[in-house]
């Protein structure tokens, strides 16, 4: 959409303006007014010489990939434990990862749950997790809600921090 010339815009801006007086006028006044003024713009010809345009060359964008990680993390397999804060009283989560080229290629979650409330989150935990983590970056990695289960995910969280710690060469 092209802009408006110059004088354009300035009867819009001033017609606008009328109009929202008029408004706020009947908004707050019972009475009618007598006459509203628009203020009248002698507008001069539109030019019609074209105006230069400045070209630019679109810039690369890079973003890194698991690749750009692999100097990172050293490629192992890790095992921790991830622990976190529910209703009851603190819990913890078993998490064993195989990390390659800073990629997880391998995920198991043990439940380690005290409070059978506990014990049946980290349960759905595990029936879902895996789809979230393998092929997954390790810098990616941060769950939220997973199968129903939102406390749980901290404790993989906090294993996956210890794991990083332990995996950086």
């Amino acid at each position: 959409m092209k802009s408006k010339h110059p004088v354009q815009k300035a009867f819009s801006v001033a017609a606008f303006a009328s109009l929202a007086l008029n408004l706020t006028a009947c908004a707050t006044d019972t009475t009618l007014p007598q006459a509203t003024v628009v203020p009248s713009v002698t507008s001069t010809p539109i030019s019609t010489t074209p105006v230069p345009t400045v070209m630019t060359t679109p810039t690369a964008i890079v973003t890194p990939t698991a690749q750009n990680t692999s100097s990172t993390y050293k490629d192992g397999t890790y095992s921790v434990q991830g622990t976190y804060i529910s209703p009851g009283g603190p819990e913890s989560i078993a998490v064993k990862l195989t990390v390659q080229k800073g990629v997880v290629t391998d995920a198991e979650v043990i439940p380690a749950a005290v409070l059978p409330m506990s014990q049946r989150f980290q349960g759905e935990f595990v029936s879902g997790y895996k789809q979230l983590v393998i092929g997954k970056s390790i810098d990616e990695l941060n769950l939220g809600r997973v199968s129903g289960s939102s406390l749980t995910p901290k404790g993989f969280n906090d294993a996956v921090a210890k794991i990083k710690a332990q995996a950086r060469s």
